[in-house]
């Protein structure tokens, strides 16, 4: 899968050469951000503030995700075009992180395997907005980098702790490995992160 900067959502061939084998435009900005939730047969796409949904086969939208305005924020912050960063849970049951653009809140959106959509959420108040968003592996732990820190997000009480760690010119890449958190920052300095 590949996301322009035009807001296309391009299915390339296995080997990841052209020709492209479909494409289909999300929205009219960059699309910023792509992840395949295989076990539900999802690719959830950010661009221009909002996620889409789609069939990683075919590209077609899944409306259902959301389901009917619930859950409200979710929805409301789809609708209007605030979603700045988002991480699904890698594991089951794929609950869903999603951090608001100029509002320092994050949105935690549980996924109702029955519904085949989020149902549930809860809105979390930030210390800042989040700039790297990723969970810890098979875990409910959610690492979540700002500027100059970072904060580990407990998912089902929604408590948060900032370890102390270096990040002056904060985060660039977090990537899960095993029930931890790689973190690399802007100052060439890869970071551990454990939820203990």
């Amino acid at each position: 899968f590949l996301g322009t900067d035009t807001g296309y959502l391009l299915l390339m061939d296995r080997d990841g050469r052209f020709p492209v084998q479909t494409r289909i435009g999300v929205g009219v900005k960059a699309l910023t951000q792509l992840q395949l939730i295989e076990d539900l047969n999802i690719l959830v796409a950010l661009c221009d503030g909002k996620l889409t949904y789609h069939n990683p086969k075919t590209l077609r939208k899944i409306n259902s995700c959301i389901d009917k305005g619930i859950p409200k924020s979710l929805a409301a912050w789809n609708a209007s075009n605030k979603i700045s960063i988002f991480s699904v849970m890698r594991s089951k049951p794929h609950d869903i992180c999603v951090g608001l653009k100029r509002g320092r809140k994050c949105l935690i959106a549980m996924w109702s395997e029955e519904r085949r959509a989020y149902m549930q959420d809860q809105e979390l108040a930030m210390p800042a907005d989040a700039l790297a968003m990723e969970w810890f592996g098979k875990t409910e732990y959610v690492g979540i980098g700002f500027k100059n820190r970072y904060a580990i997000l407990y998912a089902p009480d929604g408590k948060t702790n900032e370890p102390e760690v270096p990040v002056e010119g904060g985060p660039v890449v977090m990537h899960s490995v095993d029930n931890d958190l790689l973190v690399s920052t802007s100052m060439d300095l890869g970071i551990f992160l454990k939820t203990n």
